[in-house]
């Protein structure tokens, strides 16, 4: 289904402020976030519900998701760490408009979950992440000079904003998680959809 609606929502965009990239971020997000049975798919996402709408109606004319997504009125678990991980975001976005307050919500809660970023993301690849980090959030996309997986460098981020030593050994060439953090992120990008 995932896929479906993804191709769903491309075929709607309606151009004007939305580039065929942000389109495919947002549209993988959404079409992969909709089938989970828990909260409302705003929640799922990380977003408000009038936020849901507005990019439904910016950006997707007003595609009404409704035969598409579960709903449920189970709330879902929000994690402490995320408006840390959304305002890291923020602090480093390129042009302070909408699209990046949403992406930086979609990263923040992806965050949340157990795989990759760009599988939570529902993305087909780490590149797509990068992609956006690079524009939508370039300062912080730079920090990340020996290309450690950006779940791990968010949160070591954060970490280091707050002076809170993670890390077993003081250089990560020393480190023997070092493949944890910097290893190949390869594998199925829809690993539950068999």
């Amino acid at each position: 289904m995932g896929g479906s609606l993804y191709t769903w929502l491309m075929k709607r965009v309606t151009g004007g402020p939305l580039d065929a990239f942000d389109a495919h971020c947002l549209a993988s997000t959404i079409a992969a976030r909709c089938e989970e049975p828990q909260g409302t798919l705003a929640a799922r996402l990380g977003l408000a519900e009038e936020d849901l709408k507005a990019i439904l109606g910016r950006y997707f004319g007003g595609a009404d998701l409704t035969g598409f997504c579960a709903t449920s009125d189970r709330p879902e678990d929000i994690p402490i760490e995320e408006d840390d991980l959304r305002t890291l975001l923020l602090d480093h976005r390129a042009r302070g408009d909408a699209i990046e307050e949403w992406m930086a919500a979609l990263v923040a809660h992806a965050c949340r979950r157990s795989d990759h970023l760009w599988q939570d993301l529902g993305f087909s690849s780490r590149k797509d992440v990068t992609t956006l980090l690079q524009r939508h959030f370039p300062g912080l996309a730079l920090l990340n000079v020996k290309d450690m997986k950006w779940k791990k460098f968010l949160y070591k981020q954060l970490c280091e904003r707050e002076d809170i030593r993670i890390c077993k050994s003081p250089n990560c060439e020393d480190c023997s998680d070092h493949d944890r953090c910097f290893g190949a992120e390869d594998g199925d990008a829809f690993p539950d959809r068999g």
